[in-house]
């Protein structure tokens, strides 16, 4: 199964989510990271990775190092961080 993104996919094998320590900090990192025109993804977290009902950040693989930045750089703190 793919995310789409328009014209472009996100596959899951090359992908990861982020959880963070609240849904609005999540709703935040989705924000900031559209607005740095980044491609994201707001998807239910992933059963393996937490039994909590909830949404996290999905990104491709090939854009970590800079959403990490764009991340860090407005002080949105990563809870957890995996492939998925």
């Amino acid at each position: 199964m793919a995310l789409v993104f328009g014209k472009e996919e996100l596959m899951n094998k090359n992908s990861v989510c982020f959880i963070f320590e609240s849904s609005s900090s999540t709703f935040l990192a989705e924000k900031v990271l559209k607005q740095h025109n980044m491609k994201c993804k707001l998807v239910q977290i992933p059963k393996e990775l937490s039994k909590d009902c909830g949404v996290c950040v999905k990104i491709s693989e090939d854009i970590l190092v800079k959403t990490k930045r764009i991340l860090s750089e407005n002080n949105i703190q990563i809870k957890l961080e995996s492939l998925c």
